[in-house]
């Protein structure tokens, strides 16, 4: 998924999303793909972070707990979200 998300290919994203992909999956640099989402460039960012926040509520909560310490992705993400329901 993070392949995806740094190539910005929406079409993978989708497919990974609805395959099931775990979106808390951390990489290397300990990035999730929401991370990897919102430093992307605007013109993707929030069709990335729609996908990305498409999934189950409860993959969806898990990502709000790994991000309770990094405000800037938690404030995107609760944003996306609130918009969802």
């Amino acid at each position: 998924m993070h392949d995806a998300v740094r190539r910005y290919d929406i079409t993978m994203l989708k497919s990974l999303v609805a395959g099931g992909a775990p979106l808390t999956e951390i990489d290397e640099k300990a990035c999730t793909p929401l991370h990897l989402a919102v430093d992307g460039p605007a013109d993707a960012v929030l069709e990335m972070l729609t996908i990305l926040l498409s999934s189950d509520e409860e993959e969806i909560s898990e990502i709000l707990d790994l991000l309770k310490n990094e405000t800037r992705y938690l404030v995107v993400a609760r944003l996306l979200i609130s918009e969802r329901l």
